[in-house]
């Protein structure tokens, strides 16, 4: 998630969402830079879009985690890392995911035109499906000798290779944050590689939804940032509601209060879906990150067990009912004081990784763990 964002004044809910529709700043013009390709919004037809998302038993909305735990560990010592890729998997399952959200990073599977090294994702997507989990696939981190148009045949051969194994796939991550973009946001070049991984997964086998926006909360437009609102915004003005399935955003609340008038909870979903509505009414969101930090002033362990499993029931209880899925940031904490992070993986007295759980991992798993 994008650094936290600074607090910034609240935003009347629905002023701030209208304004976006009607006063957005302009689009701003650019990357990528490593190509002159003249590239197109225009979609190929494909088949209808494969329903990837496992419904729950009992009937809510699907709940996993964003983590890059397996990631990370499988880049420290590649030869020890199974145990623990199992282990994250397996408290995963334990709390009562069926989703999990991943970054695959498109420069690690394809360093050169032409050569493949798919086996750090087989094995994490593999421990996840095993499990019962589809994997929200987040990809970002072009190769240098990229362009545009390559992400297409990327996506399609990333869409080929886990078809339904995959719960969908989401194109890069928080492009409004210049920290993740790289350099002062860019909707209009965001929304060319959208449009490049949209006819990606259009060609591919197994047709799988695509996320677009995968939006951090920013409030204000400064330092290369943009809001959220306004970026979506310029989305949408260059075609972005033909390059994608879903809406992905992260409304993370920053508080315990997720109802109130003034709840940036609350104001983070009114302007997205103000835009939504406006733009492509039928669309589709996915909250594809939310939680709530230990390292946020006044929180403390109890309050985080307490609202982590109320983002969900709130989402629940919105009369718009168009949420498909709830992913929590994040599972593992995988180094320092626990922030967003539910538990941590540690030895155990025979060097075998071993969850221990925060009371907001234990407060989720008594909420899901059945129903599954």
């Amino acid at each position: 998630m994008a650094d936290v964002i600074g607090m910034r004044s609240p935003i009347a809910l629905l002023a701030a969402a209208l304004a976006a529709v009607l006063c957005a700043a302009p689009a701003l013009a650019g990357k990528p830079k490593r190509t002159t390709t003249t590239t197109t919004t225009t979609p190929i037809s494909a088949p209808a879009v494969t329903p990837t998302v496992p419904l729950r038993t009992d009937g809510r909305i699907p709940m996993g985690f964003n983590s890059d735990y397996a990631l990370t560990r499988i880049w420290a010592d590649s030869s020890t890392a199974t145990p623990w890729v199992a282990a994250d998997a397996d408290a995963a399952a334990a709390a009562g995911a069926t989703v999990s959200r991943a970054p695959l990073y498109w420069k690690g599977v394809q360093p050169a035109r032409g050569t493949w090294n798919w086996g750090t994702y087989d094995r994490i997507i593999g421990s996840y499906s095993g499990r019962g989990m589809r994997v929200i696939v987040n990809v970002s981190g072009a190769p240098d000798w990229a362009g545009v148009d390559d992400l297409t045949s990327f996506v399609q051969a990333l869409a080929d290779r886990y078809g339904t194994r995959l719960a969908g796939i989401e194109i890069y991550n928080e492009p409004n944050s210049a920290k993740y973009w790289g350099g002062p946001a860019e909707p209009a070049a965001y929304t060319r590689l959208l449009c490049a991984g949209y006819r990606g997964a259009q060609a591919a086998s197994v047709r799988l939804p695509v996320a677009g926006g995968s939006l951090a909360p920013i409030m204000k437009t400064i330092n290369g940032d943009m809001r959220m609102d306004w970026f979506l915004n310029e989305m949408f003005k260059s075609g972005a509601g033909s390059c994608m399935d879903v809406v992905s955003f992260h409304p993370y609340p920053f508080s315990s209060d997720l109802t109130s008038s003034t709840s940036l909870f609350q104001q983070e979903f009114a302007q997205v879906r103000a835009l939504r509505d406006y733009y492509k009414p039928s669309m589709r969101l996915w909250v594809t990150e939310t939680g709530l930090s230990l390292q946020t002033a006044g929180v403390t362990q109890a309050m985080q067990a307490t609202t982590i499993p109320a983002i969900h029931d709130t989402i629940a209880a919105m009369p718009q009912k168009d949420v498909d899925v709830v992913v929590i940031h994040t599972l593992v904490q995988s180094s320092g004081a626990l922030a967003y992070g539910l538990g941590q993986l540690v030895g155990d007295a025979t060097g075998a990784p071993s969850f221990v759980p925060t009371p907001g991992y234990l407060a989720l798993q008594s909420k899901f763990a059945q129903g599954r």
